[in-house]
């Protein structure tokens, strides 16, 4: 071999040596950009609670072999259907799931797993024939037949969920919903803050409130509670005349305020409010200097209708909730006891104004509603069920034991497996009938009866001003 020769061959290994580093910074550029694109979701209860705050790189390569999938599971599973969860739940992470939102816009495809089974959230509208597609979510305010997917391109093997976080007030009155057109699309499961929806989408996690407290110092010594107290009271409202419950919210703070009470109010209801619009953290920030936080909902009387103002700005900022809104047994059965104060159990405003002043000047009697950091987590009423997204996929993973939770649910005559190799069907018959028909008599009723009817202390005090 001559130098001639010898020269082209190391033309040649440093070409290749360059296609070789070449290929490698692809590589890492492009599964970097996939793990940027892709949100894994750690093995935490209500999981799905999580998804715009998890930063988390958990894979199904690094889970523990030894990992009890059912260590979150209900307390009044036997010892038996303990056992197959935790069994359907190792072969949930083998299969991927996608779930399919129709009309959603974030455009990161968020992973669950663990407690939930393997799935992936996404927007991706081509990934509708995927074989792995399993549920398509369908926004209520969105559906219409010009942008519904083609009705005779439909699988058998893909649910429809129908799914809304708003009062039936707001669709009946405001959006104007009969449902004769969704009727017709055959619709699989619901999914909202109904406690009896096929997946229960509440607004909060009181497993997550008390899981966050027990981190804190707060659990060993409640007294530290009060060393953020600054303020006594605080309302925020922002949505003033859309529905009836709205309108006397309205009123009711007014009322409170003209009554003497020390109340701060906040948004866009008030021509005057105590502090500017802020940003969420210090929004947050601020929420946690009061005593007292005013949680009264924009609809009276609707089943199980408790938004964040409960959950995130009561609970989550340590000022007890002054809740008026949804029934006191809808708010019994998700509540830690002992944890609020229900408006409608005082017969005059003055009475709750006392209440709230004496609890203001008593720090024995201000901390006892705040025992329930300190009771265990299994205690709560909805400890070990999943809810949200994390549901739906165990649903499509054959697992149906959340089911156990709805108030509808009765063993004698449940109509599926509680574990399964394969998903059953399921169907819903009317949602005019379930989000309409098996609604409290108080909340469907139309603007001018509610006001006649003097539905409560709110209304009451409404009535005696007109």
């Amino acid at each position: 071999m001559d130098l001639r020769d010898i020269h082209q061959l190391r033309k040649y290994f440093g070409v290749l040596l360059c296609a070789a580093i070449l290929f490698i910074l692809l590589t890492n550029h492009y599964y970097n950009q996939d793990q940027q694109r892709v949100q894994v979701i750690p093995n935490i209860q209500n999981s799905s609670e999580t998804l715009q705050q998890s930063n988390s790189s958990t894979t199904i390569s690094n889970l523990k072999p030894k990992l009890k999938f059912n260590s979150l599971a209900p307390t009044f599973l036997s010892e038996s259907l303990k056992s197959e969860l935790d069994t359907a739940l190792r072969k949930a992470q083998t299969t991927k799931k996608i779930i399919l939102e129709w009309y959603g816009e974030n455009p990161k495809t968020i992973r669950l797993q663990g407690i939930c089974g393997l799935c992936e959230i996404t927007s991706d509208k081509s990934l509708l024939n995927d074989n792995a597609t399993k549920a398509v979510v369908f926004n209520y305010k969105k559906i219409f037949a010009h942008t519904m997917p083609d009705r005779r391109n439909r699988r058998r093997d893909q649910f429809y969920v129908w799914q809304t976080g708003e009062a039936p007030p707001a669709l009946l009155y405001l959006h104007r919903r009969y449902f004769q057109y969704e009727e017709k699309l055959g619709f699989n499961l619901t999914q909202s803050f109904r406690r009896d929806a096929d997946i229960y989408h509440p607004y909060g996690s009181t497993y997550l409130s008390l899981w966050k407290k027990k981190k804190s110092e707060y659990q060993k010594n409640l007294n530290l509670i009060l060393e953020n107290k600054s303020r006594v009271a605080v309302a925020v409202i922002s949505n003033c005349h859309t529905m009836p419950g709205a309108n006397v919210r309205l009123q009711f703070v007014r009322d409170i305020k003209s009554e003497g009470m020390n109340l701060h109010t906040l948004g866009g209801c008030f021509k005057f409010p105590t502090f500017p619009k802020l940003e969420k953290k210090k929004f947050a920030d601020l929420l946690k200097t009061y005593k007292f936080y005013f949680a009264f909902e924009n609809s009276y009387h609707c089943r199980d209708y408790i938004t964040e103002k409960f959950f995130v700005n009561g609970l989550d900022a340590s000022a007890i909730p002054i809740v008026w809104g949804a029934t006191k047994q809808d708010y019994d059965a998700i509540a830690p006891p002992g944890s609020y104060i229900y408006a409608d159990d005082f017969s005059t405003v003055k009475e709750l104004i006392n209440y709230i002043n004496y609890l203001d000047k008593n720090d024995t009697a201000y901390l006892e509603y705040f025992k329930w950091y300190q009771m265990p987590l299994e205690k709560l009423t909805e400890y070990g069920r999943q809810i949200r997204y994390c549901q739906l996929c165990r649903i499509l993973h054959g697992i149906n034991v959340d089911d156990m939770f709805n108030p509808n649910y009765n063993e004698s005559t449940y109509e599926r497996p509680l574990i399964s190799d394969k998903i059953y069907p399921r169907s819903v018959k009317s949602l005019y009938n379930w989000y309409y028909k098996t609604e409290y008599k108080d909340c469907l009723k139309s603007p001018s009866r509610f006001y006649r009817d003097n539905v409560s202390l709110a209304a009451k005090t409404l009535a005696k001003r007109t």
